[in-house]
């Protein structure tokens, strides 16, 4: 049983198509979410970076910087730390990535489409009819 499933190029199709539909959804996704890296000094009360701005790889849409914010300051009543979450900057606050499961979806069709293309050129009809039987 698993002998012939080996031999069977249907598993082997399968998991080209699926290993080359995520290459294809993490590719479109670094493609469409490459922006320039911005140094910043931060606010005051910054004491370290949580997440720098780009897009979020599910839903392909921007965000900005996440810090923390640590407040020393007893007389306002105001002392720990917390975090702070900016507005995406200017660059990329319009746009839109691809998301990996939209690109991987897309990958899938293609690349599916193709296998099954290439499936169907393969067929014959004196291929699957077998083998000429021997005459003599």
């Amino acid at each position: 049983m698993i002998a012939r499933l080996l031999g069977s190029p249907l598993p082997w199709k399968t998991g080209a198509v699926l290993v080359g539909a995520l290459i294809i959804g993490i590719a479109s996704f670094s493609l469409t979410s490459s922006t320039p890296v911005y140094s910043t000094l931060g606010h005051f009360c910054m004491s370290g970076i949580v997440r720098v701005p780009g897009f979020d790889p599910w839903t392909g849409e921007p965000y900005g910087m996440t810090y923390q914010c640590t407040n020393d300051l007893p007389e306002l009543g105001d002392v720990g730390t917390r975090d702070v979450t900016e507005s995406p900057p200017d660059a990329i606050a319009g746009r839109r990535a691809i998301p990996i499961p939209a690109g991987t979806a897309f990958g899938m069709l293609v690349l599916g489409g193709l296998a099954v293309a290439n499936e169907r050129r393969g067929r014959s009809p004196a291929v699957a009819a077998g083998p000429i039987p021997d005459s003599r």
